[in-house]
């Protein structure tokens, strides 16, 4: 088991609309989590990952660039210790 505290650490949402990352932290925050990363570009997840830890990431499917399909491929491959929701609005 790690050191890590998860409390500690970020919940990532990623999704294309700016809109529905605003209403996703507006529901996290009034559930009392106030530790949230907002991204609406896909190309900077990998990166943030690789760099930062983060204790679940809430992500789109249908995304401009990286799609959050080939995104969960990575993550499984890369980060599988990270936790993942799907979200999409098909």
């Amino acid at each position: 088991m790690s050191d890590i505290n998860l409390n500690s650490l970020p919940i990532l949402l990623v999704d294309d609309e700016v809109q529905i990352l605003h209403g996703f932290s507006v529901m996290l925050k009034s559930a009392g989590i106030k530790n949230i990363i907002t991204m609406d570009d896909s190309r900077k997840v990998l990166p943030f990952l690789s760099q930062n830890k983060a204790a679940l990431v809430i992500l789109d499917l249908s995304m401009p660039y990286i799609s959050g399909k080939d995104i969960l491929v990575k993550m499984n491959n890369d980060f599988p210790e990270i936790p993942v929701i799907i979200v999409t609005a098909t």
